[in-house]
Formats: C-alpha cells, structure tokens, sequence
C-alpha cells in the first residue's frame, strides 16, 4: 500500500509516462519545488540540492521528486494544499499498460513520505470533508466503482457498517476471528492471536 500521491510529471520522458496527462509545475502558480520530504514546506534551495525518492512496486518502479501544491479531487470542489511525488522516471511494466494516469494512495500516514504527503490527512486537515472517511466501492458487472470522500453512501450498503480498529498502524489491517462459509466457522483464526488482515 501507499499513502503518496504519485504523478507523471512533464520531466518524465519515457513512454510510460507520455503515454498519460503529466503534472507540469511550470504552469501552475502555486506549485512549489520542495527539497527533502522531512521539510515538506520548505523550496529547494538556490543551490537546487533535493531528495530524489524512488518508489518500488510488485512490478515496476518509478523515481521522482517533491512537489507542494493545491490539489483538487473529482468535480474540483474537494481541494487542498498537499505534498506529492512528481515521477521524473517510470518503468515500462507496469506504467505503460494501465489506463491511469496516477496513483492516489490512501493507506495511513505511516505508509507515506512523511506526515505532509498524506492526502486522507491532508483532506482532513483542511477541514473540506464532512467526516474525516472515505468510502469506496466497488461495483459488480455493470456497475460503476466509485470512491467518496467525507462521506459514505448508505445506498451503496449491503449491508450494516461495522467498525474494526486498526490493529497496525500504517496498513488498514485490522484482526479477523474467522471465516465463516454457509453461516459456519471455519476455525482458521483461532489462537489469542486471531488473523491479521489487511483491507
């Protein structure tokens, strides 16, 4: 999991990256180059030393640079100033296969750059959300996924919420008691420890 936003930026040349719409700072007036994560409202110095971070996936990488900037979700009315990772380099695989442009990590604080680089915290910081949640889901054939910030549809429900503390703090896991099949336990979780899983 990750809680960084990651962007294809206008510097990125390879084809996994011009193969997208790219984040160029040189047209935005209130884009900041920021130098080292751990001072995530500070400009690169005159001297242009940064940090250049490189971010591992299951089947690719990519590398790129920080940047502090208005960030705007959806129809553009859920916006706030937030630090993230503008890719100066892409792996072909997976980049160049998929359909999206970027990626908008949601997992906890932990699993960003650092405490500025998390866009749930930086959502919620803001005060632009009605609650501090998000909700996602995801639709059946035919029917079209989607994820809400600050709010969950209660039509979207199958059922009643239930809520589980996070058990790890930087991945949404949380401990499972067991698995249930046809309404019976099955007795796989059973120790003091139960299952740890993640959602």
């Amino acid at each position: 999991g990750s809680g960084n936003l990651l962007l294809p930026s206008r510097e990125c040349s390879s084809d996994a990256c011009t193969g997208h719409k790219r984040f160029d700072a040189a047209v935005s007036a209130t884009a900041m180059q920021v130098g080292f994560a751990d001072q995530p409202t500070t400009p690169v110095g005159e001297d242009g030393t940064r940090d250049v971070v490189t971010i591992t996936f299951g089947t690719g990488e990519m590398s790129g640079v920080y940047v502090r900037d208005n960030v705007c979700l959806g129809d553009g009315n859920v916006c706030c100033k937030a630090n993230f990772v503008a890719a100066t380099e892409e792996s072909d695989e997976p980049f160049s296969l998929v359909p999206f442009d970027g990626i908008l990590g949601l997992s906890l604080p932990q699993m960003a750059e650092g405490p500025a680089f998390s866009m749930v915290d930086r959502l919620v910081e803001s005060g632009v959300l009605k609650d501090s949640l998000f909700g996602v889901f995801f639709g059946n054939e035919g029917e079209q996924s989607e994820i809400t910030f600050g709010e969950m549809r209660k039509d979207r429900m199958a059922s009643e919420l239930y809520w589980a503390p996070v058990t790890e703090q930087g991945y949404w896991q949380v401990e499972m008691r067991d698995v249930l099949l046809d309404k019976e336990p099955l007795g796989l979780c059973s120790g003091k420890d139960h299952c740890k899983v993640a959602v």
